[in-house]
């Protein structure tokens, strides 16, 4: 099991310590941020493996007449990022998103669901059998397409990052979770 002190390796490698990001000509010219801009351009152009996991999740979400929107497209998004919509998942005809994100950072992936009621979260609750299908589903998959990836364990979602900053959040609000998977 990886520990905090390999995560935060992994995240140094990509996020420069101690740079604000609203100084944008430092932030972007770091190596840090040079290697992260170059992963995720790359992964955008290899995206085979993305593809072919995303036909087949597809075919899933479909069987349960939901429906998917990729975010992968978007330039500095550490992650591949689809999210998937179905209705009445929660009943009260309540729409339930489940995002599934897996970094080009890292050999991680995760999810986090949201619903009206629950608001995001990380974990399914025991009683929800078709979410918890559908991430089974998303788990074979991705040891399918993704050789040697795992899931990122919840307690490492929510740590916070007190020295680096992010397009979207500055040091110390940015977890792990933004900097493996979101930016």
């Amino acid at each position: 099991m990886i520990t905090k002190e390999e995560l935060l390796t992994i995240i140094y490698t990509y996020y420069p310590k101690n740079v604000n990001t609203d100084d944008v000509a430092k932030h972007v010219s770091t190596p840090e941020y040079q290697l992260r801009l170059k992963a995720c351009e790359n992964a955008r152009l290899n995206k085979e493996k993305w593809l072919d996991f995303k036909k087949d999740i597809i075919k899933r979400i479909e069987d349960l007449k939901g429906r998917y929107a990729d975010y992968s497209v978007l330039g500095s998004v550490p992650a591949y990022f689809l999210s998937t919509y179905i209705e009445d998942l929660y009943k009260n005809n309540n729409i339930t998103s489940i995002d599934i994100l897996i970094s080009v950072l890292s050999p991680f992936w995760t999810y986090r669901f949201s619903s009206p009621e629950h608001g995001y979260r990380f974990t399914f609750p025991a009683d929800q059998v078709i979410g918890l299908h559908l991430i089974e589903s998303i788990e074979v998959l991705i040891r399918k397409h993704f050789a040697g990836y795992t899931y990122l364990p919840e307690e490492f979602h929510q740590i916070k990052l007190e020295d680096i900053s992010s397009s979207h959040k500055q040091a110390p609000d940015l977890t792990i979770f933004d900097a493996l998977f979101v930016d």
